[in-house]
């Protein structure tokens, strides 16, 4: 598994988003629910999230800029085609959504490197992202001279939800690479002791 890159990428980018499907089904009353209320959001988190993961995984964290762009790109198309956004400049969309996603690789890279208990890394890591985010919406806000109708508890939990499903996600393909590879490290062992007997 060490050298299997194909399969940890796979690992990771399909074992969150398995998560996230099974989990939205559940919380959202059915997959039709789910798909409709939260789909594309929870998706495309879990998404650039896992390709975070993966880009920290092989010490490659700048490249976590590209999904990053993409990511605030294809967001901001989104939001500029709901009536209520349309106002809005796109700069006004894109830099806000530029700086939650650039964040958010960083603090997943951060919360990689670290070798705390998986159970409560994730937690820590939906704690941190689901404020960040919360933040810089609050911040947004703020600038627009908005900040009666922005619930700040409400838009954190929201994202507290979110960040958990994804962490758990993340954390259980960690758990999977790293059962594979003690597994691979047994058998090389036994091989070893094998030809020293042999010898």
């Amino acid at each position: 598994m060490k050298d299997n890159k194909f399969a940890i990428i796979a690992i990771l980018m399909l074992v969150p988003a398995v998560i996230v499907t099974i989990v939205g089904a559940i919380l959202f009353g059915g997959l039709s629910k789910f798909f409709v209320l939260k789909g594309i959001d929870y998706y495309m988190y879990s998404i650039v999230i896992s390709l975070f993961s993966i880009f920290a995984r092989f010490g490659k964290m700048n490249w976590g800029l590209i999904p990053a762009l993409l990511a605030s790109i294809f967001a901001t198309i989104t939001l500029r085609s709901i009536e209520q956004y349309q106002a809005i400049p796109l700069p006004m969309l894109f830099i806000p959504l530029m700086l939650i996603f650039s964040g958010l690789n960083f603090i997943t890279a951060f919360f990689h490197k670290n070798s705390w208990n998986k159970a409560a890394k994730a937690l820590l890591f939906a704690i941190a992202a689901s404020l960040y985010r919360t933040s810089i919406f609050f911040i947004t806000q703020v600038f627009f001279k908005n900040t009666e109708m922005f619930n700040f508890m409400y838009q954190f939990q929201q994202g507290l939800l979110l960040f958990m499903i994804i962490g758990a996600g993340i954390s259980i393909s960690n758990t999977i690479l790293s059962i594979e590879k003690k597994e691979e490290v047994d058998i090389v062992e036994k091989i070893k002791h094998y030809m020293d007997d042999v010898e």
